[in-house]
């Protein structure tokens, strides 16, 4: 500044301040940055944290806050969660794969269909999916039991006799009855013998 008297100045700093710090985003399924595989129709932990951050959403599930879990609920088919933060100083995301292995199913028969009393019959368990590794147990007709993929029988009474199969792998299971049965007779007389 000037005048008839002279001139004086001043002048004033202002001071600017860090910049604010990123946000950060991270998501986990049952613990794991994944992706993971889970049994079919079971469900996962889907679990976020953040740091600087003023919101957090979890999609598809539309989850929110800056950290949470939940569970996925049962699910039967595989599937991302994309976890979006923002805050002052920008935004972050993450995401992990849950991944569903393959729906069990599983099927018997007997054979063969017919047999006299004490004859032995095989009944067979098919199974697939699941994660490969299969327990059974059998039931049916005149104490049908067994613990393995295919049992022996013999009957000494005649009639119908069906069976049926519980089948388990990891956290699923199915139980079929079996798709025939087998008639038992009682064998002819021996004419003549003696």
């Amino acid at each position: 500044c000037s005048g008839p008297g002279g001139s004086a100045s001043d002048s004033v700093t202002v001071n600017v301040g860090p910049p604010p710090p990123s946000p950060t985003a991270d998501s986990k399924a049952n613990g794991s940055d994944g992706p993971i595989t889970i049994d079919y129709n079971s469900a996962a932990t889907i679990s976020w944290s953040s740091s600087n951050a003023t919101s957090c959403s979890v999609s598809p599930s539309g989850w929110s806050g800056t950290s949470g879990s939940q569970s996925t609920g049962a699910l039967t088919s595989s599937r991302t969660y994309s976890l979006s933060c923002s805050g002052p100083g920008g935004s972050a995301s993450d995401s992990v794969t849950v991944n569903v292995g393959p729906q069990l199913t599983a099927s018997c028969s007997v054979s063969p269909t017919s047999a006299f009393t004490g004859q032995t019959v095989i009944w067979l368990a098919s199974a697939s999916g699941g994660t490969g590794s299969y327990g059974y147990s059998w039931s049916g007709t005149d104490g049908l039991s067994g613990s393995t993929q295919s049992v022996q029988k013999s009957y000494s009474s005649s009639g119908t006799k069906t069976g049926s199969v519980t089948v388990t792998s990891g956290s699923q299971t199915v139980a079929p009855s079996c798709s025939n049965s087998v008639t038992v007779s009682y064998p002819p007389p021996c004419i003549g013998c003696g």
